[in-house]
């Protein structure tokens, strides 16, 4: 079963968390985690289109 990119970003997070990189999320991982995409109200987000993807720049942690 493929994981849903609400599992993967809450996995990630809760990694980062256990390993003392993260303050304390007031956000319900878990339960966000276990929503469908359709669960999730977007109607309140923009859209991105080719422009904000044009400036995107990806930044990577120093190890």
């Amino acid at each position: 079963m493929d994981k849903s990119i609400l599992e993967v970003v809450y996995e990630s997070f809760k990694d980062l968390h256990d390993a003392g990189l993260l303050e304390e999320s007031k956000t319900d991982w878990k339960r966000l985690s276990e929503m469908t995409d359709k669960q999730i109200n977007m109607d309140d987000v923009a859209e991105l289109d080719d422009t904000f993807f044009d400036n995107a720049e990806l930044k990577m942690p120093p190890k």
